[in-house]
C-alpha cells in the first residue's frame, strides 16, 4: 500500500508543504472482500459465484476466509497507517509502541452466505465467524 502511485504522489505533496503541519491523520482499509472470500469452487468463476472456501474453494477463498473464522482483530493494520506514518516520518525518530483494535460483532459473512446460497442448509452457513464487520484501530 505505502509505494502506490496515489500514496507516493501524496507523499511527494506532504513534503513539498502542500497541506501545511499535518496535525492529525485519518486512514483505513476499506474493500469489500465478500466476492474474494467465497466463490463456486469452479476456477473458471474464482469470485462472487457461491459459498465455497476452503478446500472446496478456488484461489485466495482457499485461504483468506479462514482469518475470517479464526481471528478477531485488525488483519492488516499496516494498510491504513503505513501511508500516515511516512507521511508524519514515524519509524524515523519517534515509533508505534502499540496499536489497539475494535471490532463490531461479526453478522455480514454469515448473512451473505445466507443470502448468496439462498436459504441455511449449506455448511456454509454454519459457520461461526470470528472476524466483526467493522475494526476499528486506534
Amino acid at each position: 500500500v505505502c509505494y502506490r502511485r496515489d500514496v507516493m504522489a501524496a507523499l511527494q505533496m506532504v513534503r513539498q508543504g502542500l497541506f501545511g503541519e499535518l496535525v492529525h491523520l485519518q486512514a483505513g482499509y476499506q474493500h469489500d472482500l465478500r466476492g474474494v472470500k467465497f466463490n463456486s469452487g469452479d476456477p473458471n468463476q474464482p469470485y462472487d459465484s457461491g459459498v465455497e472456501f476452503g478446500p472446496k474453494g478456488w484461489s485466495e477463498a482457499r485461504w483468506r476466509t479462514q482469518h475470517s473464522v479464526e481471528r478477531n482483530g485488525e488483519l492488516y493494520p499496516s494498510h491504513g497507517i503505513g501511508p500516515c506514518a511516512m507521511y508524519t516520518g514515524i519509524n524515523r525518530g519517534n515509533r508505534f509502541t502499540h496499536i489497539n483494535a475494535f471490532a463490531t460483532k461479526a453478522r455480514g459473512l454469515h448473512e451473505y452466505t445466507v443470502a448468496k446460497s439462498g436459504g441455511t442448509t449449506h455448511p456454509s452457513t454454519k459457520v461461526k465467524f470470528k472476524l466483526g464487520d467493522i475494526v476499528t484501530t486506534t
